[in-house]
């Protein structure tokens, strides 16, 4: 059942990829290609915004730090 705050996700994909998707969600005993294809996309979601922030750190740059604003903010 689709949570009330879930949004669609809609685009062309190759038929051929579309097939792969479909085999490996009813491989892995997934009742739509969403099931699968959700948690591949969270995990890599997750591990740019690990790598990012990772970045950011070893840049010496707080990534949870408010920028500045005002006409100043560029000085």
């Amino acid at each position: 059942m689709a949570n009330p705050s879930d949004v669609e996700l809609r685009g062309q994909v190759p038929r051929r990829l579309m097939e792969l998707i479909d085999a490996l969600q009813q491989a892995d005993g997934h009742s739509s290609r969403m099931d699968w294809v959700i948690p591949v996309l969270e995990k890599e979601v997750n591990a740019r915004v690990h790598g990012a922030t990772l970045l950011l750190r070893i840049a010496g740059i707080n990534p949870l730090a408010r920028e500045p604003s005002g006409k100043d903010a560029d000085a």
